[in-house]
C-alpha cells in the first residue's frame, strides 16, 4: 500500500507579517492536536522564480501510511474545523488542497537511486 500526502498551498498573503503570526499562533497548533494519523508534517515557505511571484507562499504536506488512514482522517470533525481555520487565515485567495500518491526515493554514497 502506498503512502499518501494531503497537500495545502496558500497564496501570497495580503500581509506576510500578519499570516505568519496567527499561522504560528493559532493554525499549526490545530494541526498538532486535531489532524490524527499523520506519520510526518512538512511546512514549507516558498520562494519565487528570479522572473516573477511565483503563486503560492506557503505549502502545508500531511503524511499518511496510506489512502485508508488518510481518508479516516479528513472525515473527522477535528480535521475539517482544521480546514475551515486554514481556509479563514488565507487572506490572498482560498488554499489549494491537492492529495498525492508518493514514490520515494534516497540515494547512496555511489549516487544510485534506491525505492524506499
Amino acid at each position: 500500500m502506498a503512502a499518501v500526502k494531503a497537500i495545502a498551498l496558500f497564496p501570497h498573503p495580503k500581509d506576510k507579517k500578519v499570516f505568519e503570526e496567527v499561522y504560528a499562533r493559532e493554525h499549526v497548533p490545530r494541526i498538532m492536536k486535531n489532524v490524527r494519523g499523520i506519520t510526518k508534517l512538512v511546512m514549507s515557505t516558498l520562494f519565487d522564480s528570479p522572473e516573477k511571484d511565483g503563486p503560492f507562499y506557503r505549502m502545508i504536506e500531511l503524511h499518511f501510511p496510506s489512502m485508508e488512514a488518510m481518508c479516516e482522517c479528513l472525515i473527522a470533525e477535528d480535521t475539517r474545523k482544521t480546514v475551515e481555520h486554514a481556509i479563514s487565515i488565507s487572506t490572498g485567495g482560498r488554499p489549494v488542497f491537492m492529495i498525492a500518491e508518493m514514490e520515494e526515493f534516497e540515494f547512496n554514497d555511489e549516487s544510485q537511486a534506491v525505492r524506499v
